[in-house]
């Protein structure tokens, strides 16, 4: 079957969270997100495949697929199983084999996906059966089709934060999105990063900004970047052995995630960066103030914009602020703004968002 529109993609995509949601291994939003990403991880990797083995058959080479012949999606998703014998399938072969691929970084990439979560599936053969055969209809080389699927993913990240509120990991509005890569501007040639990339908002933004300019050059493989846009999670606590890789130890991820940008950033003229923090960050004493020394001294930090309470409703509310550096530093003068609530709002929400519209006063200034 083929999908005739965005629209009925994304109310199968929703009827099989639906499906998921009323599983007795899926019982919340969290489980049955988990259960669908893993799905949708191998469908998508089968799409992949596919361009890869057509790509060395055009160069008159051979190809080695990444998976054994009945673990490939094509080989299992679409069959007819007895729900159960799926289910053993599943549990008994598959997920024990992809959790232990190993021979090169990709297979390791993948095996990391599967080993480093616990992987959600459903209870009832016959409820994945009907998932599958959803997520099987996906064509992943359709760009409408990978449209629909970023945008119903990024809503269901929406509903995980409204739930869940985990440690400090929740959706970026569109608008901050679009103001931070407008204000970075990467151009065409060049390299852009997030480290944590969450549902690709920022990259996808990055995109957007260069899709303007020309048509898209080949990507260059680096280890350091012309542009970082990101939103770092807020408020999580990491172990010693996290903070041995950094020059300034601290448990505050936030703090960790503003040393690896800094780390990131190649340090040549015009390398730039846009970044939310929490604005405590700004503020605080102890390695905190140890890494906004480097930072003030290393680079140039240009601008900082204060946004208002409620800006990330109603995942946090924490008070954040956007800053923007480029390399070389030194930082000599900096601009600071707050960027004003409209009248009569004492707080942006859930029923009253932040938008485009809010961020014009900051382009006038």
């Amino acid at each position: 079957m083929t999908h005739q529109t965005r629209e009925s993609l994304a109310n199968d995509i929703w009827r099989a969270c639906d499906i998921l949601r009323r599983d007795n291994n899926c019982g919340g939003v969290m489980e049955y997100i988990e259960h669908l990403a893993w799905l949708l991880f191998l469908r998508f990797l089968d799409a992949q495949e596919e361009v890869w083995e057509t790509e060395a058959a055009l160069e008159g080479r051979a190809y080695t697929p990444l998976l054994s012949a009945d673990l490939r999606w094509r080989a299992w998703a679409s069959k007819d199983w007895d729900a159960e014998d799926l289910l053993r399938f599943v549990h008994g072969r598959l997920i024990p084999a992809l959790q232990s691929l190993s021979g090169d970084p990709l297979r390791e990439t993948i095996s990391g996906v599967f080993t480093e979560r616990n992987v959600v599936v459903a209870a009832s053969g016959y409820n994945l059966k009907e998932v599958l055969a959803i997520v099987d209809q996906i064509d992943f080389h359709n760009r409408d089709d990978i449209f629909t699927v970023g945008h119903v993913y990024e809503e269901l990240l929406r509903r995980l934060g409204n739930e869940n509120k985990m440690a400090g990991e929740f959706f970026t509005p569109r608008p901050v999105v679009r103001f931070v890569a407008r204000v970075v501007q990467p151009r065409i040639g060049e390299t852009v990063y997030d480290p944590a990339a969450g549902t690709c908002g920022f990259l996808s933004g990055a995109y957007a900004v260069l899709k303007d300019q020309v048509q898209m050059v080949e990507d260059e493989r680096r280890l350091q970047f012309d542009v970082i846009v990101t939103n770092p999670p807020f408020g999580g606590t990491e172990g010693r052995h996290i903070q041995a890789n950094f020059p300034v130890p601290a448990n505050a991820t936030e703090l960790l995630f503003l040393e690896h940008v800094m780390k990131k950033l190649k340090l040549r003229d015009g390398a730039r960066c846009g970044m939310v923090v929490p604005e405590g960050t700004l503020f605080r004493g102890g390695a905190f103030a140890e890494v906004k020394k480097q930072l003030l001294e290393q680079f140039n930090v240009h601008t900082v914009v204060s946004l208002p309470p409620g800006t990330f409703a109603p995942y946090s509310d924490v008070k954040t602020a956007l800053i923007f550096f480029e390399w070389p530093g030194p930082t000599e003068e900096i601009f600071f703004y707050e960027l004003p609530l409209p009248e009569g709002l004492k707080k942006f929400s859930k029923g009253s968002p932040i938008a485009d519209a809010h961020f014009k006063a900051a382009w006038q200034a």
